[in-house]
């Protein structure tokens, strides 16, 4: 027998296939198989998890994965997990798989900020590519000091810009203290059809 899994779905690292309570090896070609089989058998499959979402981004990348639940208010998913694979590129995995106002925001300090919104279409196993041409990491014209005053890039690429600050737009620090601001557009995400994939 062969086990094939649902989409979104992967072995985890207490999977088994079991014959009435006993552990199966996979052969070279994927296959359990009982040996000598002389009474009816029952078998289990175990220890199957679900593939969270995820974000793949360049080495040194911040990524946050966050949910606009209205004007002006976002919450923020904790990552679960973060992978380095082969070619030195990260893997995020967040504990989501469905929602609605939904996007993603990467940064490197080698480039830009860069967010996309991809509205309640967060699956199981899905992944989403922010490629370092997306942060403009090679880009020689393009860094995180370039400002556009005009519609070069994009016809649409006006809108206002706000901090997070507080709804006083004051902050106070003590020495030594910091204070991360994210940059975001006013009508974020709402209004995706102007906002998606946006860099700051």
């Amino acid at each position: 027998m062969k086990v094939v899994f649902a989409s979104g779905y992967k072995k985890g690292s207490e999977f088994a296939v079991k014959a009435n309570g006993t552990a199966l090896e996979e052969d070279e070609n994927g296959f359990y198989v009982i040996p000598n089989i002389a009474a009816d058998q029952t078998v289990t499959v175990e220890g199957v998890v679900e593939i969270l979402p995820s974000v793949i981004a360049p080495a040194g990348s911040k990524v946050q994965v966050g949910r606009q639940l209205d004007y002006f208010r976002y919450e923020w998913y904790t990552p679960t997990e973060t992978e380095t694979l082969d070619d030195g590129r990260i893997q995020v995995y967040f504990p989501v798989s469905s929602g609605s106002n939904m996007f993603v925001r990467v940064s490197n300090p080698e480039g830009v900020t860069y967010t996309d919104f991809f509205g309640n279409k967060l699956q199981l196993g899905q992944e989403i590519e922010v490629t370092r041409e997306k942060l403009h990491m090679d880009d020689p014209e393009f860094s995180s000091d370039t400002l556009y005053h005009n519609f070069e890039y994009n016809n649409l690429d006006l809108a206002d810009i706000y901090l997070n600050i507080n709804e006083r737009n004051y902050l106070s620090l003590a020495a030594g203290g910091s204070f991360e601001i994210n940059a975001f557009r006013n009508w974020f995400a709402i209004e995706n059809f102007t906002n998606a994939q946006v860099a700051l």
